[in-house]
């Protein structure tokens, strides 16, 4: 017996298990094939493909007198480990996101102007507004935008705070894009398709916000912004 070969084998199994469980596949489409179309898995697409080939030649011409006429490789046998962990264990949100303490937020009663400067020298898009550690709202260049084109454009100077702005800073005012918030423990996986829904839409999503069970209500504890997601290997 090639050990090599049977524990391969034995992987393989444990992954089409493992996917058709985590993902609920009730097609006849193979799972390894299926998981090969995950946007979370695409970087290991080549890969996947070379292990669902070795395994069909093993499937269809599995031995040659007594021994198997192919042995994987240590680096396979690792590379079967560490896919099946990821799908037994997948990602969630808090491996990707930037935590609360590296988020730059403001209050109702901070001044404007300054928030403005460090949205410039830092290359922010978004500032959360928050009130009791919730998002109360959200600063951006579309707040600026709409601040201009009302009827009578709003004056910020070097005394106008958030609370001056409060009619822009709803969330549900932001008519270029939307939001989103998600739990810790939202699946990355989740969170791509919800980027993609907001795509099929015709929305973008300027920034989804991790809280306390995943809720508008619940306490910020990170964020991911589309150049996260994006990222995602």
């Amino acid at each position: 017996m090639n050990s090599k070969t049977e524990r391969f084998l034995d992987q393989y199994r444990q992954l089409e298990a493992a996917v058709s469980a985590a993902y609920d596949l009730r097609s006849g489409e193979s799972p390894v094939v299926f998981l090969m179309r995950r946007p979370e898995f695409r970087e290991l697409r080549g890969e996947l493909e070379y292990c669902k080939d070795v395994r069909n030649l093993l499937s269809h011409n599995p031995k040659v007198g007594e021994r198997y006429a192919v042995e994987p490789s240590d680096e396979m046998l690792a590379l079967m480990d560490r896919v099946l962990d990821r799908v037994r264990h997948p990602r969630q949100a808090r491996h990707i996101w930037v935590p609360r303490e590296r988020v730059y937020c403001c209050t109702m009663k901070d001044l404007v102007r300054p928030a403005m400067q460090k949205m410039y020298e830092r290359c922010y898009t978004h500032v959360p507004i928050l009130k009791n550690g919730a998002v109360a709202g959200v600063f951006s260049e579309n707040t600026l935008l709409s601040c201009l084109l009302t009827q009578e454009p709003v004056r910020i100077d070097e005394r106008t705070r958030f609370s001056d702005l409060a009619v822009y800073l709803p969330m549900a005012q932001h008519r270029a894009e939307v939001f989103r918030f998600v739990a810790p423990s939202a699946s990355v996986s989740a969170i791509e398709t919800l980027f993609a829904e907001a795509a099929k839409k015709q929305e973008r999503i300027g920034m989804i916000f991790v809280t306390t069970g995943g809720k508008p209500t619940g306490r910020l504890l990170g964020i991911i912004s589309p150049q996260d997601a994006a990222a995602i290997d």
